[in-house]
């Protein structure tokens, strides 16, 4: 929306204005095409929009800030306050309120940020039986991987549906399809061994990840929908917490690319080359046969 268009759509208006009065319109013309053939501009004319909605509220008077609405009187200045603030002890308290639990908040991994000054949460994983698979496949160009929790086109559909060139086999049911980039980084965490004992091993993308998460015992919620990748079933234990909170406080990672990169950021954008099943399986590539 234009400025012009902007300046008309809050512009005050008045109970006198001769905008805001409905045009009278004759009882045979109600009776027809109910568009307003003639009594507005054309949009190319520019001007008000009053006459679309000529009852409209006035909400000017919602920004004139009376002094009663200010609970901290009328002297308070806001930016010397400010200045009086000790940050680094808000920024404590702050991560303390949203990394301590309470009964009806397991903030461990209840919320994706103040964990750490160089590094933020993105989602969390889940493998739901023995059978489940997670895969990563390399490639060297952002067009070719697509992710579904990043609403990208064709990041629900199946990148290698079957295992041979006859489309015969098909390949495990696929839960989920994600993708990272160069600096994110993938912590596996095992409870096996207890609650108590966690091990976990991190990966750090050094480019473009083209990640599936296949399984051939799909669990199912009690609601009766399929858990998928990033569905939590099972809390993660506390064991588990200490592991990710020490993947957060790792150094910077060696190599960055924006995940969500804009036009005029001369980055290329993802999703935007997707790749034959071949690509990916290159057993599916046809063999060439050898000359006699």
């Amino acid at each position: 929306m234009t400025e012009n268009h902007e300046s008309h759509v809050f512009d005050p208006v008045t109970p006198d204005s001769p905008e805001t009065a409905v045009p009278e319109v004759p009882e045979a013309q109600a009776a027809g095409c109910p568009v307003a053939h003639g009594r507005a501009p054309h949009p190319t004319q520019g001007g008000g929009n009053r006459q679309w909605w000529p009852d409209r509220l006035n909400l000017k008077i919602l920004a004139k800030n009376p002094a009663v609405a200010n609970p901290l009187g009328e002297e308070f200045d806001y930016a010397a306050a400010f200045e009086a603030l000790d940050l680094p002890a808000v920024k404590r308290d702050i991560a303390e309120v949203l990394t301590t639990s309470q009964d009806w908040w397991p903030a461990d991994f209840g919320n994706y940020g103040l964990f750490s000054d160089s590094a933020d949460v993105l989602d969390l994983w889940q493998a739901h039986s023995d059978d489940d698979l997670l895969e990563i496949h390399a490639t060297h160009k952002p067009g070719h991987v697509a992710g579904l929790s990043d609403n990208d086109p064709g990041g629900e559909t199946d990148p290698v549906p079957f295992l041979n060139r006859d489309g015969t086999a098909r390949n495990l049911l696929l839960m989920g399809r994600e993708r990272l980039v160069a600096g994110d980084r993938l912590v596996w965490l095992s409870d096996r061994e207890g609650p108590d004992n966690c091990r976990s091993v991190v990966f750090e993308a050094d480019g473009f990840c083209q990640v599936t998460y296949r399984t051939s015992s799909p669990q199912f919620h009690s609601s009766g929908m399929p858990l998928l990748l990033n569905a939590l079933e099972v809390d993660p234990t506390p064991a588990m917490g200490e592991h990710v909170r020490a993947a957060l406080a790792l150094p910077a990672s060696r190599t960055w690319a924006p995940r969500s990169p804009q036009p005029d950021d001369e980055w290329a954008g993802y999703a935007t080359e997707p790749q034959p099943p071949k690509y990916w399986l290159p057993q599916l590539e046809q063999r060439k046969r050898r000359a006699p």
